[in-house]
């Protein structure tokens, strides 16, 4: 009894610091910028019908489908300093282009690199009313720009 004791100690010791040795690959960068949208007469939270959202330069551009959207996140590419999304609404079309700049932090083997998104500012908009309220986008954001109806 006493050594089947020892050899469940000993695979148990052997299961743990396997687990220790994995990598953790979680991140706090992201590469999605989350819009949410409010209304311009009172700053309330509201939501907008999109027929479709589409983002420049994607193999698949379309981001979203005909839907009613409180928030959405937008796919911001690492590949150069700028990325363009096309709303199209009940009400027309609008764009918007935001522009960054990109650097990358390399996390280890297993995990590869990251992508860090700084300085996001909007380049140009036919929409009334963006702000930027963030402007590094992380994980732990809840929201990166506003948009005004």
């Amino acid at each position: 009894m006493r050594h089947a004791t020892i050899y469940i100690t000993l695979i148990t010791l052997l299961g743990l610091s396997s687990c220790l040795e994995d990598p953790d690959c979680n991140t706090l960068s992201s590469t999605t910028a989350i819009v949410k949208f409010y209304k311009e007469s009172d700053g309330k939270a509201d939501q907008i019908r999109v027929s479709s959202i589409k983002a420049e330069g994607f193999e698949d551009e379309s981001i979203a489908k005909s839907d009613l959207f409180s928030s959405v996140e937008l796919p911001i590419r690492t590949d150069q300093n700028s990325s363009t999304f096309l709303f199209v609404t009940e009400h027309g079309e609008s764009n918007i282009t935001f522009t960054y700049d990109v650097s990358t932090r390399f996390i280890s083997d297993e995990c590869g690199i990251e992508y860090i998104i700084r300085n996001l500012e909007i380049a140009s908009t036919t929409m009334d009313s963006v702000v930027v309220v963030n402007n590094t986008l992380s994980n732990s954001s809840t929201e990166d720009v506003k948009i005004f109806n």
